[in-house]
């Protein structure tokens, strides 16, 4: 829905819902209804309009190919028809935030939500917008974004891993892992996927699938190299994993503040890196902003 108001007098014009438009579509129509509540006002010389959509203000400044392009050329045609037949008429457009201080703006506002609540409103209609709009194909990528996201969770919460991933991560489905190791180097991104997992080089995960033939943790003999025995209680690693306890409370979400947190991403390299449990098929394990001097 896109209303404009100029004095008293209000016009109106409703698109659609969010699944066929946007809303810089929005703000498009709320200039062109702008622009000709301006042309009609004979007595205006300087019209100031205020917009809250940055992206609307940029294309008049730089229009460019798009979604909505079409409209963005109707609300340029608006201005130089005002300037063209009344060349002492200026038009200034400016920035503002939520539209406040806008006169005009709590009757825009109100007139709005009738409308949308399917109330009589009493703005009127501005010729040119009488046929509805084309859908808009930014409108129809993002609600098949959304459907295919929506797909995509409904399938992992299914999963039998769902659960086990759960306690590892509470955020998951999300993007914030994603986040997290697109800041790595590739073997360290991998390493933290593996061990969030449970599918990574350790005995227990190995003797699984009969490449080792036993389980047991070689460091300390006293259980099976598991996720959470390698991280956590081997004894071997007491004193590697008392630094690691200074930056990660030590408690029942140890495992998942090391695995899903982004601020101990430093500190599991640094524990893994001193283990070296890892350096035979990986190398040293030590983030770029790491030294080992620094570390001492």
């Amino acid at each position: 829905m896109s209303l404009s108001a100029v004095h008293n007098v209000l016009a109106l014009s409703i698109l659609g819902t969010e699944k066929e438009h946007t809303v810089f579509e929005g703000e498009c129509i709320g200039q062109i209804l702008g622009m000709e509540l301006i042309r009609r006002e004979l007595g205006i010389r300087t019209a100031t309009v205020g917009t809250d959509n940055q992206a609307g203000m940029q294309a008049l400044m730089n229009p460019g190919p798009g979604t909505g392009r079409y409209l963005v050329d109707q609300v340029i045609a608006g201005i130089e028809k005002i300037t063209r037949t009344r060349g002492e008429r200026q038009i200034r457009i400016y920035w503002t935030p939520a539209h406040e201080g806008i006169p005009g703006n709590e009757r825009a506002d109100r007139e709005a939500k009738r409308a949308a609540e399917g109330k009589e409103t009493r703005g009127i209609g501005i010729g040119g917008l009488a046929g509805p709009l084309p859908v808009s194909k930014a409108a129809i990528v993002r609600r098949q974004k959304k459907m295919l996201k929506k797909e995509a969770n409904d399938v992992f919460t299914k999963s039998p891993r769902y659960e086990r991933m759960k306690a590892i991560d509470p955020n998951l489905p999300s993007r914030k892992f994603y986040q997290t190791a697109k800041g790595l180097p590739r073997k360290h991104a991998a390493l933290l996927f593996q061990l969030r997992t449970g599918h990574c080089p350790l005995n227990a995960y190995l003797f699984r699938f009969k490449k080792i033939e036993s389980a047991q943790c070689q460091a300390c003999q006293q259980g099976d190299e598991t996720v959470k025995h390698f991280l956590l209680e081997c004894t071997a690693y007491r004193r590697h994993r008392a630094k690691m306890y200074e930056v990660v409370r030590p408690g029942p979400k140890a495992m998942q503040t090391l695995l899903s947190d982004p601020k101990a991403v430093r500190v599991l390299f640094i524990y893994i890196t001193d283990t070296k449990r890892f350096e035979e098929a990986l190398g040293d394990m030590l983030l770029h902003n790491e030294t080992r001097k620094e570390r001492k």
